[in-house]
């Protein structure tokens, strides 16, 4: 969450029910109130590195790279969202709890308030291309193929639920039955749980290989969804779009705005 910091994972619950599943249970800090952007994305990748290498500090560990599970709240929430957009199949699944996924929402709430001009629909052009590409309901047809548990309550005045419901609403309309949500009617954060989260994700592994892979994206930052790639955009910081399907023994191939 923002402004908070993660502790060690070696009590409770959570390490109960990872001992009895012989779970890895990880908390990354994300280098602190990052957004879960930058270095503080950057930060998960490197731990899932080291967990499967030998270091200083640890053996390499038999980690199942096709049930790799995230779950967040709150700015943990946004970046869970991030992660099954940005990064489709790498995480089997994830569960976003009270995050946002659209700024125009959450930039003028919370930050508008300290900057002028304070106009309706202004937002810095110089700004404009990070927050589209922090906004994941943007991209939200990458999660087609991704597992999802998603929580909100209805008065959560930090991030309003309709952060959630048009993200999945987003997943949904391109055929996707993945997408699973708990309603609330608590405040911000107050109907995450942590058993519900994992429950969910105790019988699901990443689907690597789907015959139809569609990726939207605005980086070379984010350039990979299951087996596609892109190495170039015609212009930095605009959209572009590629899907790809397998037919059996051909790869049928769309795209918009990639080189």
């Amino acid at each position: 969450g923002f402004g908070g910091r993660t502790g060690a994972p070696g009590h409770g619950w959570r390490a109960q029910w990872a001992d009895r599943h012989g779970w890895l249970l990880v908390r990354p800090d994300g280098r602190g109130s990052q957004n879960w952007d930058g270095i503080g994305e950057d930060d998960l990748f490197l731990v899932l590195a080291d967990l499967q290498q030998a270091t200083s500090h640890h053996p390499a560990l038999n980690v199942d790279t096709d049930r790799l599970y995230v779950e967040g709240g709150s700015m943990g929430g946004h970046g869970a969202f991030r992660v099954a957009t940005r990064h489709a199949g790498t995480f089997a699944a994830v569960a976003p709890v009270a995050g946002w996924t659209k700024f125009q929402e959450f930039y003028r709430h919370w930050y508008d308030v300290a900057d002028k001009p304070h106009f309706p629909a202004y937002v810095d052009p110089a700004r404009l291309p990070l927050l589209e590409t922090a906004s994941s309901i943007r991209q939200a047809e990458n999660a087609r193929c991704s597992w999802m548990y998603v929580t909100f309550d209805t008065n959560d005045g930090i991030n309003p639920p309709h952060n959630a419901l048009d993200y999945v609403k987003s997943v949904r309309r391109t055929g996707s039955v993945r997408v699973a949500t708990k309603q609330g009617a608590a405040g911000h954060c107050g109907s995450n749980s942590a058993e519900h989260n994992y429950t969910f994700f105790l019988d699901k592994t990443r689907d690597a290989y789907p015959r139809t892979v569609v990726f939207t994206t605005n980086t070379v930052r984010h350039n990979r969804a299951h087996w596609v790639t892109v190495d170039r955009l015609r212009l930095q910081n605009t959209w572009a779009r590629i899907e790809a399907q397998v037919k059996g023994q051909e790869i049928g191939v769309r795209t918009r705005g990639v080189l």
